[in-house]
């Protein structure tokens, strides 16, 4: 069976796109991690199927590249909202995913801002059983490893650990990351965001993704780790987060709600055999 599909990349996070609006379609595990491998299949760190719904313009569903599924993607939410835009036609897109729902729009500059509400630090968020600090400041050891960090939940889990420079960047973050998503603490997973703060309205960062590891760019792992620098009083509340595949703007406004604007690009339209 053929399907037609759209590639999408948003800071080099790349995605498959399913536009399943007028037919459905159903993959199951194995289909899903042919398609994202990148020398049998198209390849890519996501596959989203847009879906109708009842009480949003559309619904989407998220899977990585190994088969599992994913509750939100900052960048993935771009890419759709930019790939309705033309077709919808509208000042504002709603999206609603297995969580929560989002709006975004398109800015003049071709940029897209999409809200993404507002941060939960509560352990229950993500989960994470553990108890509650006050401070947003856990400490482990697992493994013989000790490990610093502060979480957040920005519609899926996050783990922030700060880094004094960017030097650190190169050290043995795979394995913290892998100890970490693989910890019963975490009976979800979680997302783990390694992260320098360069100045009050600029911070560097490197996201360790569940089911995909390192990746270009993480559009929640930024929300998150800006949401978790703001309440540490560490950056102003309009910060740059710079990542290896570009820049996000994230903006904590008066309301409190987190807007998150960048780039989401269409790369070309194709077929496939399932």
């Amino acid at each position: 069976m053929k399907i037609k599909f759209t590639k999408m990349q948003a800071l080099g996070n790349d995605f498959v796109l399913f536009d399943c609006t007028t037919s459905p379609v159903i993959l199951n595990s194995e289909q899903i991690k042919f398609i994202a491998n990148r020398k049998l299949g198209i390849g890519c760190d996501q596959i989203l199927l847009i879906e109708p719904s009842n009480d949003s313009d559309v619904s989407y569903k998220i899977f990585n590249a190994d088969g599992s599924s994913a509750s939100h993607c900052g960048n993935g939410a771009r890419s759709v909202i930019a790939y309705l835009w033309d077709k919808l036609n509208k000042t504002q897109i709603t999206l609603k995913m297995q969580n929560q729902s989002i709006n975004g729009y398109k800015n003049q500059d071709g940029t897209i801002s999409i809200n993404m509400g507002m941060p939960n630090f509560k352990p229950q968020s993500l989960p994470f059983n553990h108890k509650e600090q006050n401070n947003n400041e856990y400490h482990l050891e697992i493994d013989g490893t000790k490990i610093n960090f502060g979480i957040c939940s920005v519609g899926n889990p996050h783990v922030m650990i700060r880094l004094n420079s960017m030097h650190e960047l190169n050290n043995n973050l795979e394995h913290i990351g892998k100890l970490l998503q693989n910890s019963s603490l975490f009976p979800n997973g979680v997302n783990v965001n390694f992260y320098v703060v360069i100045n009050e309205s600029q911070i560097k960062l490197l996201t360790y993704e569940r089911g995909c590891g390192f990746t270009e760019a993480c559009g929640t792992g930024a929300t998150a780790t800006a949401c978790y620098a703001i309440s540490k009083n560490q950056v102003s509340t309009n910060i740059m987060v710079e990542m290896l595949g570009g820049k996000l703007n994230i903006q904590k406004d008066t309301s409190n709600q987190i807007i998150m604007t960048g780039d989401a690009i269409h790369v070309f339209d194709g077929e496939i055999c399932i």
